[in-house]
C-alpha cells in the first residue's frame, strides 16, 4: 500500500525537464526521501547534514506560543478522538542552525503518548519526531502540494506542503501534522 502511495504521489510531482533549475531537482530529491521516511525529523537532520546547511545538523523546534488553532471536526475525525477528548496544538518552526526548514502546524493526542513526551513537547526545543520516537510512528501521507508553480523561475518562501497522520504500528493516530517546507531547504544560494 504505502508503495502504490509513493507511486502515486510521485506522479503528482511534476516531471524532470531539461529546464528545470537545480532547486526543482533538490526539492524533488527532498520530497522523495520524505514521502519514503517515516520521520521528518530524521529526513531533515539528513538533509542538513548532506546539504551542510549548518555546522551541526541538528532540528530544533522553535515553538510559537502566539498561535493557538483548535482541532476542529474533520481533525477530530482524523485523530479518532470524540468531541470531548483533549487535542493539544503545537506550531513550531523546525531548523537547522539558523535555516529554518519547515513551518509545521501539529494536532495530537496526549492521552496516547508517555508523560514524558507530553513534558517534551510542551517545555523544550525538541521536535516531535524526536520526542515520540520510541512509539516508531509511521507517516501516512493525506496529501501533498508543491507550491511552486512551474511558471515561476524564482522559489517562493513555501516550497511544499505535506498534510500527514502521524499513527501507531497498529494504525491507531496519535498526530494530524501540516509540514510547510521552507525556500531554506535548497540552501543559501536560494535564499
Amino acid at each position: 500500500m504505502r508503495k502504490l502511495m509513493l507511486v502515486l504521489l510521485g506522479l503528482a510531482m511534476p516531471c524532470a525537464r531539461a529546464e528545470d533549475s537545480d532547486g526543482r531537482a533538490l526539492l524533488r530529491r527532498f520530497n522523495e526521501a520524505l514521502m519514503a521516511s517515516h520521520s521528518a525529523t530524521r529526513t531533515l537532520e539528513a538533509w542538513c547534514r548532506d546539504r551542510h546547511l549548518a555546522p551541526a545538523p541538528r532540528i530544533v523546534a522553535d515553538r510559537d506560543l502566539s498561535v493557538r488553532i483548535d482541532a476542529d471536526e474533520a481533525i477530530r475525525r482524523r485523530l479518532a478522538v470524540s468531541a470531548s477528548e483533549p487535542v493539544k496544538y503545537r506550531r513550531v518552526a523546525l531548523r537547522c542552525g539558523q535555516a529554518v526548514l519547515s513551518i509545521a502546524d501539529n494536532w495530537y493526542v496526549p492521552a496516547r503518548l508517555t508523560a514524558a513526551m507530553n513534558t517534551a513537547l510542551d517545555t523544550s526545543d525538541t521536535p516531535f519526531g524526536a520526542a515520540i520516537a520510541a512509539l516508531s510512528p509511521v507517516r501516512v501521507p493525506l496529501s501533498v502540494e508543491e507550491a511552486w508553480p512551474a511558471t515561476e523561475p524564482e522559489a517562493p518562501a513555501v516550497l511544499l506542503r505535506h498534510r500527514t497522520l502521524l499513527t501507531l504500528p497498529n494504525g491507531q493516530p496519535i498526530s494530524l501534522v501540516v509540514e510547510n517546507y521552507q525556500k531554506a531547504l535548497l540552501g543559501p544560494s536560494a535564499e
